[in-house]
């Protein structure tokens, strides 16, 4: 299958909106026209990655385009990381935006006067600007073992998340803490979005508004898949989700007005 599909394929006419998670507003077909990607909730599709993908990681700390953070990912059925669904995207303001802004040299490195190897930490100021995100995390893990217990998974992101925070204050050299800056990024949006998919979107571990509050549906990633099932949970609360299908699995109950695949750029 081709790594990237055309722009738009088809077109799916539902004047009301969708009646199921089986229809969609707009629709892709991949160059090979084998493969239809439908969403029931936005007008829009974002480009996935089928197959073998090169991943490499940029001088941001990051992986570019297919890096989860930055784009939707394609979930197999049985995924073990639904939540990833609920990635938060980019706050238009607020003291969250902090865990998308890239470290920057000039000021949030901080040289170690005695190091003759070049050797910095990260600057008291950006520190003091991640606490509030790094505090909101923390209060929400104490609020869901509070009422649930320990979850493996959701403390073992959370401990990445701490740990990476802690070695934040050891000189290193500048390429190094750029990384650890985008681990701490990763960490923490993470462990956000594991408790926006369970806690406020899914509702699997409910808490109280003051505990954690809601994310809007449409402030989070969503994910491209082939499972039914996810599809059907996503849909129901209003989540973005695109659905891989084979052109045979289309119903004639879907109006489609074109099926032409346009090439890629």
């Amino acid at each position: 299958m081709s790594n990237t599909v055309a722009q738009l394929a088809c077109q799916l006419t539902f004047p009301l909106g969708p009646s199921s998670y089986l229809d969609g507003y707009v629709g892709w077909a991949t160059d090979d026209k084998k493969y239809v990607l439908t969403t029931p909730t936005t007008d829009w599709i974002p480009t996935p990655y089928f197959g073998r993908v090169e991943v490499s990681l940029m001088p941001d700390g990051h992986f570019g385009v297919v890096d989860p953070l930055h784009n939707p990912q394609v979930l197999q059925e049985g995924t073990r990381y639904p939540w990833m669904a609920a990635i938060m995207r980019l706050p238009p303001d607020g003291p969250f935006r902090i865990m998308w802004q890239p470290l920057r040299r000039t000021t949030d490195f901080v040289p170690t006067p005695t190091s003759s190897v070049g050797l910095g930490t990260i600057s008291p100021r950006l520190r003091r600007r991640a606490q509030p995100a790094i505090i909101r995390a923390t209060q929400g893990i104490e609020a869901f073992e509070a009422t649930y217990g320990r979850h493996r998974e959701l403390r073992w992101l959370y401990d990445t998340l701490q740990n990476t925070y802690t070695r934040l204050l050891s000189p290193a050299t500048f390429r190094d803490l750029v990384r650890q800056w985008a681990c701490l990024q990763r960490f923490w949006r993470y462990t956000v979005a594991w408790l926006d998919y369970n806690v406020t979107l899914l509702k699997y571990y409910p808490l109280s508004f003051v505990d954690w509050p809601a994310i809007h549906p449409r402030e989070v990633l969503g994910c491209i898949t082939t499972d039914m099932n996810l599809v059907a949970k996503l849909y129901d609360n209003d989540v973005p989700v695109w659905l891989i299908r084979t052109v045979d699995e289309l119903t004639q109950d879907m109006s489609v007005e074109s099926m032409d695949a346009f090439t890629p750029p």
